[in-house]
């Protein structure tokens, strides 16, 4: 789905919802599962999701900068994506961390309690997708329907209006 054809708001809820989708099926991990099953399916199902929402935030983010301004909001939006990420993935690791010490501590066998753990992570994790699809739903504008956007002029500010 393109932006030109769809808009930045509905291709950046599309691929949030696929996100979303990926992950929540990362929750039916088991220790008895299949590596094509339970972990090549889903990261491709999430990759397609998080590759969708990367041109959409870039768009979202860029258009309508001043031209003097579009090197410092190129960066702030990486940095935010790299920090957000690093955040996160600290946030996700807690969760998992405590869900797996809590059932290693009722006596739970060690490989169900790390799949319980990623379990509660991915849960949190298909739950901030599906937040971030609601987001883009209220906050984003219509940008980019029936346009020709070029990513790289966008980002170096060499863009003609």
């Amino acid at each position: 789905m393109s932006v030109r054809a769809a808009g930045v708001r509905i291709v950046q809820i599309s691929g949030a919802l696929v996100a979303a989708a990926g992950l929540a099926w990362f929750t039916q991990l088991s220790p008895d599962g299949t590596v094509w099953g339970d972990v090549i399916a889903p990261s491709a199902v999430v990759s397609i999701g998080f590759a969708v929402m990367i041109v959409p935030t870039t768009i979202a983010a860029l258009t309508d900068v001043p031209e003097s301004h579009s090197g410092v909001a190129s960066a702030l939006l990486n940095v935010s994506m790299q920090v957000g990420g690093a955040l996160g993935l600290a946030v996700l690791s807690a969760a998992a961390t405590a869900r797996t010490l809590d059932q290693s501590r009722a006596g739970v066998p060690a490989g169900l309690s790390l799949v319980e753990g990623f379990g509660v992570a991915f849960a949190i994790a298909a739950g901030l997708m599906a937040v971030a699809a609601i987001l883009a739903l209220v906050f984003f504008r219509e940008q980019g329907r029936r346009q020709r956007i070029n990513l790289v002029e966008l980002q170096n500010g060499s863009f003609d209006d």
